[in-house]
């Protein structure tokens, strides 16, 4: 069983979730592994009867290739708008050290707001195709497909629902308490909105990115990753960002906050 998703999309609370002991026990399932970038390592051969996850960026054809008969999957999709957002903050200030990190952190905190997310529209072209695949494919019956959104607003509810199609024998009542005890309250002591841009846990909520998409900056997305919104049902129409608002002053300006401490 696989747990596939993209980068900044709640994917490390969902496996959390998923892989805690009340709910991954009684499916009787290992643990596989902690994540796999599929652009950075060859895809691992993963012992029968266990759970993987997450698995960056997998396209349902790689999907397709790679599982075997009985495997099922969980996808989770997030308003790519989004995304951008949270990694540009990520890298910038909250994200553990690491060689792509390093490299890019010093450099994106010396730019603008708007030129970090220009960055971060550039960076997700990388996964677009996969992106686009996964939220035009209509699910497989080994295929759950859910959102960062569904999750965030649902409570307990969606992660009840993937853990049905998954078929482990948790009670529904283990279920939220599960949730609960991986909220992002918990998590991070802040209710969901309160931000703290150092933190691995900035945020806790959806739509975050019309703080800080102006309308050139909507229309640059919509170039570069012509449809992309749409097709996840993110908008009705490709000309979104007409709604947008002219200009939003803060974009122009280079954020105060500093960097990270070495860790």
């Amino acid at each position: 069983m696989n747990f596939v998703t993209f980068h900044k999309s709640g994917s490390q609370w969902v496996r959390d979730v998923l892989t805690d002991q009340e709910l991954l026990g009684p499916s009787g399932l290992t643990r596989a592994s902690t994540g796999i970038n599929h652009f950075l390592q060859p895809w691992p051969k993963l012992p029968d009867n266990s759970f993987a996850g997450p698995v960056y960026g997998l396209s349902p054809d790689e999907w397709e290739f790679y599982s075997a008969p009985a495997d099922k999957a969980v996808i989770v999709l997030h308003d790519p708008r989004d995304i951008v957002v949270s990694w540009a903050d990520s890298i910038t200030f909250s994200h553990v050290d690491s060689a792509i990190v390093d490299l890019l952190r010093e450099g994106l905190a010396t730019l603008s707001r708007r030129n970090r997310l220009q960055f971060g529209i550039a960076q997700f072209r990388f996964n677009s195709n996969s992106y686009r695949g996964w939220a035009t494919r209509a699910p497989r019956e080994n295929e759950c497909r859910t959102s960062y959104e569904k999750l965030v607003s649902s409570g307990a509810a969606e992660f009840i629902r993937i853990v049905r199609f998954l078929g482990w024998p948790v009670p529904d009542g283990q279920i939220a308490a599960t949730v609960e005890r991986h909220s992002f309250l918990a998590r991070s002591g802040r209710r969901p909105g309160e931000t703290d841009i150092h933190s691995h846990y900035r945020r806790g909520i959806s739509g975050d990115w019309r703080n800080h998409f102006d309308r050139r900056l909507g229309e640059l997305f919509e170039r570069a990753l012509p449809g992309l919104v749409a097709a996840g049902a993110y908008e009705a129409s490709n000309e979104w960002y007409r709604n947008l608002p002219e200009r939003i002053p803060s974009l122009t300006d280079t954020e105060p906050e500093s960097l990270p401490a070495a860790r």
